[in-house]
């Protein structure tokens, strides 16, 4: 479930984008909302700025979320930003605060290399990856708006929390209908395709965004500052992250405490990425 955490954290993050340099400082807002209900917000902003003395264009986002996690109030806060030349990333920052363990990236862009120092609540490390041939993108929500979909593309993101590249692509699905809080929107739908999950973005006909959909039921909704930053109700029993993503086996096991050893059958669309590792072996 803390893995889960993570993904949901990452996926609602658009801290920073690649774009040409900004005559003004930009401000955006999106109300986060799971299976309807508002657990908390995100703010952007892009503007000039400088970085050892050149003009970049800095990003910079924070993500507050408010939900429970198996019975206990988790408040979530991240930070991130992004200071990019030429519509290259050249540095990239980002905190992640909850349950009082801190997580802190930064990295920096030198030439072919890109250099990451790492502090996990404490625990100071460091690594050194290649820069990957392709695009660097931080914010593939603003990637559709900006640029639009005629056609697959394929991008890179920084994971920070694994620190690693991983390759995404976007494709345009065409002319949808958005259901924005029971109203139906006109829309063009595309769809963001990571390893982890995919999701899907609706825009309108100038490219503005109607509404982002996650995995785990996970909405994000363009706000004005007053109604995305609202307080949020905090944890309250319907807004647990456990209980809003558990998936519950037919027919119900009635003492899973007892079992000494389980086997599950899942169905679905793709189920090519459902991870194995030390908890539990995946096979087809």
């Amino acid at each position: 479930m803390r893995s889960a955490l993570f993904l949901l954290a990452l996926l609602i993050t658009p801290s920073a984008i690649t774009a040409a340099p900004q005559i003004k400082t930009e401000e955006s807002y999106l109300g986060l909302y799971l299976q309807g209900q508002k657990i908390g917000y995100v703010v952007s902003k892009v503007g000039p700025g400088k970085l050892d003395g050149a003009a970049i264009v800095r990003t910079e986002s924070k993500t507050v979320m408010d939900m429970g996690l198996l019975g206990t109030p988790l408040r979530m806060v991240i930070d991130s930003s992004t200071w990019s030349k030429a519509g290259k990333p050249v540095r990239m920052t980002f905190r992640q605060e909850s349950s009082g363990r801190v997580q802190f990236m930064d990295a920096r862009f030198v030439g072919s290399k890109v250099r990451i120092a790492i502090d996990n609540s404490g625990q100071k490390t460091q690594k050194v990856l290649p820069l990957p041939s392709g695009p660097i993108v931080d914010d593939p929500i603003t990637l559709v708006q900006a640029s639009g979909v005629k056609g697959a593309k394929k991008f890179w993101i920084l994971d920070p929390t694994t620190t690693t590249f991983i390759e995404n692509s976007v494709r345009l699905v065409g002319p949808a209908t958005a259901d924005v809080k029971g109203k139906k929107v006109a829309a063009t739908l595309a769809e963001i395709i990571d390893p982890r999950a995919s999701t899907k973005i609706f825009v309108d006909a100038k490219g503005g965004l109607v509404k982002a959909e996650a995995p785990m039921g996970i909405e994000m909704l363009p706000e004005s500052k007053a109604v995305a930053m609202k307080t949020t109700p905090g944890y309250t029993p319907n807004v647990d992250l456990a209980a809003r993503t558990a998936l519950k086996p037919t027919p119900p096991l009635e003492n899973p405490g007892s079992l000494s050893k389980l086997q599950l059958r899942f169905t679905g669309p793709d189920l090519s990425r459902l991870p194995t590792d030390e908890h539990q072996t995946v096979r087809k």
